[in-house]
């Protein structure tokens, strides 16, 4: 692995200059982090000057040691993953992409990331310990890919994407754990959720990308069970509570292009909910039939729910709602409730009724969908939008 050093800076990192907010200078600073930014501060320690922990063989043993931990963590334990029904996937995530990652090194970190992010919900004593080594692998991973993007072939296509698929799971995972170390209530930000939507749609640009080579490739499966089937429905409660929703919106977004983008989004919210009642009626419901949502949506929405406008507001909580079917994966656990959390923190007194009917949701674990079997596990899947 990529020695990561240990040395801090005393100037902060480039990113945080720029924004001109504190850096903690961690490796990557806090900022970095949470954002899935590559932090100046990790490569700027790879040089010889801080290799003096290195054996004689020129490895620095703790960080191999460490890296061999979480190889071992990824290769039994089937959760990091996922325990998908489908066969192929299962096999993917266990041999293929550990295959891609030994001939690229930004997916091997990413692989190492997700390990250790999986510890860290696994044990609470040691769970920051394993955030700081998950958000250190994830900022070489970054880096490497950003550099990668512009110049994507049919050679590194397929492990990009499989680190594309990875980066949703660690985002949310790192989310909730961040959540737990405030004050309660635990709550996730609209900034935080803002960041989600636009990495989102970032994964979703690489996925565009490399759709030509994917669905070609080892990791065609990712690809596959994400679309609205034909046929698709909801009851006419939920299409009654859109109708209400829209006219909400009618009223109360105000200029033209703000209420484009809100009956947008609510348009493809409820595409998200006949999709999620069909795949989770037939049990193969998968992580990325939910995420599509956050994925399709426009960066302007992202920006509406960062100021709080109650209209965007509204639609996010009858979104999160739809988590709940999923609530099992460990990935997702605990996210939505924290979202929900931070939407009643932030949203206007005026709008507070319009949280009531995802509230319910909530406590029903959306039967109002009555759907007849409840997923039990999750897995790590991708769509095209």
């Amino acid at each position: 692995m990529t020695q990561l050093g240990t040395k801090k800076s005393r100037n902060g990192c480039t990113r945080c200059k720029r924004r001109r907010v504190k850096c903690d200078e961690r490796l990557p600073c806090s900022n970095c982090a949470r954002r899935n930014e590559a932090c100046s501060l990790l490569t700027s320690q790879s040089s010889p000057a801080s290799t003096t922990a290195q054996s004689s063989t020129g490895i620095d043993t703790s960080d191999w040691l460490q890296d061999l931990e979480l190889m071992h963590h990824y290769a039994l334990e089937d959760q990091v993953f996922g325990t998908e029904r489908r066969p192929r996937v299962q096999e993917i995530w266990r041999k293929v992409v550990p295959e891609l990652a030994a001939k690229h090194p930004f997916l091997m970190h990413s692989i190492l990331a997700l390990s250790a992010i999986h510890i860290a919900k696994q044990r609470p004593a040691e769970s920051v310990k394993y955030q700081d080594i998950c958000a250190k692998h994830q900022s070489v991973a970054l880096e490497r890919v950003h550099e990668l993007i512009p110049n994507m072939n049919a050679d590194n296509a397929n492990a990009i994407f499989a680190f594309s698929a990875s980066v949703s799971a660690i985002s949310l995972a790192r989310a909730t754990l961040i959540a737990e170390q405030r004050m309660a209530p635990y709550h996730i930000s609209m900034d935080e959720v803002a960041e989600t939507i636009l990495l989102t749609q970032g994964v979703r640009s690489i996925v565009r990308r490399a759709y030509q080579w994917v669905r070609h490739g080892p990791l065609d499966e990712l690809l596959n069970g994400f679309a609205t089937p034909e046929g698709a429905d909801v009851g006419i409660e939920v299409y009654d509570r859109f109708e209400a929703l829209n006219k909400m919106l009618d009223s109360f977004c105000g200029d033209v292009e703000t209420l484009r983008l809100c009956r947008e989004a609510s348009d493809n919210l409820l595409d998200s909910y006949k999709c999620v009642r069909w795949h989770a009626a037939e049990n193969d419901l998968e992580s990325g039939i939910v995420v599509r949502w956050i994925a399709m949506a426009d960066q302007s929405l992202a920006r509406l729910i960062q100021n709080h406008h109650p209209p965007a507001l509204v639609l996010l909580a009858h979104y999160v709602v739809l988590f709940v079917t999923m609530r099992s994966g460990w990935f997702i656990h605990d996210w939505p409730q924290y979202v929900f959390r931070g939407i009643e923190m932030a949203i206007d007194p005026d709008f507070s009724e319009w949280l009531e009917w995802p509230r319910q949701q909530f406590e029903s674990e959306l039967e109002i969908l009555h759907i007849p079997q409840r997923q039990e596990s999750d897995a790590l899947g991708h769509n095209t939008g």
